[in-house]
């Protein structure tokens, strides 16, 4: 009894390749196709001999050739199934994201919405906060003064949403740095003030000290001139004198 095939060779196609070509699964071929050839002792004395084994050579050929034909032929479309599930799968992905992004754009837009109102709130809130400049400290009364007025035209209320408590607290201490500073500017300038006052003062002091003094020297030259003067002209008298004598 011979090997029982599970196909015959000549039925072999794409629909029952994976049954055949698969681990093992051409070892019954191979079996049937010893069978076929097998059994008969080789006679090359004779041409009738000879020709017996080329014939028997070439039907394991063909054997070989018809199953080997089917099975490069599933190989190929197995090969070929990569890019089909591949291009089967980025399809499938590619709408399925689309899908997705379909059903969720309600929220994504709502997300998104809410991500601008809250960056608003926040953005708000650090302007205020900038008002905290140290730079502020060292500026005029008057400079301070108008960064206060500024600051009042930010003062929150209800617009603020769940953001007002925090933007009220960054306002109220805002506007307490700008007060404490031009506070503090206000006492420097009226010091400074204070001070050229005093400068003013005293220059004023020395400078009438030295036209004082001028002055006092101006009239001591002028006795002293004077002075001069009456000696010379007693000394010139008393020559006249003693010139009449003679």
């Amino acid at each position: 009894m011979g090997t029982q095939l599970p196909i015959a060779i000549e039925n072999i196609d794409l629909a029952n390749a994976p049954t055949v070509y698969k681990k093992d699964g051409l070892n019954p071929f191979i079996e049937h196709i010893k069978e076929q050839v097998s059994g008969e002792a080789p006679d090359l004395s004779s041409k009738k001999g000879r020709d017996r084994i080329a014939s028997l050579a070439a039907q394991v050929s063909r054997s070989k050739s018809a199953i080997e034909k089917p099975g490069r032929e599933y190989l190929r479309h197995l090969k070929s199934l990569p890019k089909v599930v591949e291009a089967e799968l980025r399809e499938f992905v590619n709408t399925c994201d689309a899908l997705r992004d379909e059903v969720r754009k309600p929220l994504s837009d709502w997300e998104q919405a809410e991500s601008d109102r809250i960056n608003s709130h926040k953005q708000r809130i650090e302007h205020i906060k900038s008002y905290m400049d140290e730079s502020h400290l060292t500026m005029s009364t008057l400079l301070i003064n108008n960064y206060i007025h500024e600051l009042e035209e930010f003062e929150p209320n209800s617009d603020f949403e769940e953001f007002e408590e925090e933007a009220v607290a960054a306002y109220a201490k805002a506007k307490l740095f700008l007060i404490t500073a031009h506070q503090k500017q206000a006492e420097a300038e009226k010091q400074q003030a204070e001070l050229e006052e005093l400068r003013r003062k005293e220059a004023e002091r020395e400078q009438k000290e030295r036209e004082e003094k001028i002055a006092r020297e101006a009239v001591e030259a002028a006795r002293k001139a004077a002075e001069a003067e009456a000696q010379r002209q007693r000394e010139e008298d008393q020559r006249k004198a003693d010139d009449e004598k003679l």
